[in-house]
């Protein structure tokens, strides 16, 4: 991947509030069956010292992240995520290998993001008009990623990555409760 392709994506990751709040509450959620898996394994009336969750209580704070990897992959049904990985795998080849569908694409592409430019300064110079302070030029492009379909590709892998870790979490942490009665040990005679 270029520098710049690089350089976009972590604007579009880090300018877009609500792929941060979906970037923290799917690691939130991978972060509570591991704690929780913790908390088991040394209280409660079945723990480390007399059972066997030792080795299951670290597979089952896996499965967020199983099923994180699944809502991701899951994303890729959605035509902006699609088209965000072709753009992002486009950067990364020289010109001259382009095919014909290729170079349709990024110019579809350019029409699109053309477009968003002339509705965002339109909407600008509506805000000036109404006495309110203009964008600033990164305020701009920010709001033109975001809108745009980059912003909604990256939007869907950060919902996919946060429906398919919090589905994963639930699961897990229901199955570290205990639901037998710790084994007493029998008493020698």
């Amino acid at each position: 991947m270029s520098r710049f392709a690089g350089d976009l994506l972590g604007q579009l990751i880090t300018g877009d509030p609500a792929v941060l709040a979906m970037l923290g509450g799917g690691a939130l959620a991978g972060v509570v069956p591991a704690v929780a898996g913790a908390a088991d394994l040394a209280m409660g009336p079945t723990n480390l010292s007399n059972s066997g969750e030792i080795g299951i209580n670290p597979l089952l704070a896996m499965l967020p992240g199983v099923g994180a990897g699944v809502g991701i992959a899951a994303s890729g049904l959605n035509k902006d995520v699609r088209d965000l990985v072709k753009y992002f795998a486009l950067m990364g080849k020289p010109l001259e290998e382009y095919s014909q569908e290729d170079v349709e694409f990024v110019n579809r592409g350019r029409e699109e993001h053309e477009s968003l430019v002339e509705r965002a300064t339109l909407l600008n110079e509506q805000r000036v008009k109404e006495g309110k302070k203009p964008y600033t030029p990164d305020e701009m492009q920010g709001k033109i990623l975001r809108t745009g379909p980059m912003g909604r590709g990256i939007r869907g892998i950060g919902a996919g990555a946060l429906i398919g870790s919090v589905a994963g979490a639930i699961p897990a942490v229901m199955l570290m409760r205990d639901s037998q009665p710790a084994q007493q040990p029998v008493a020698a005679q």
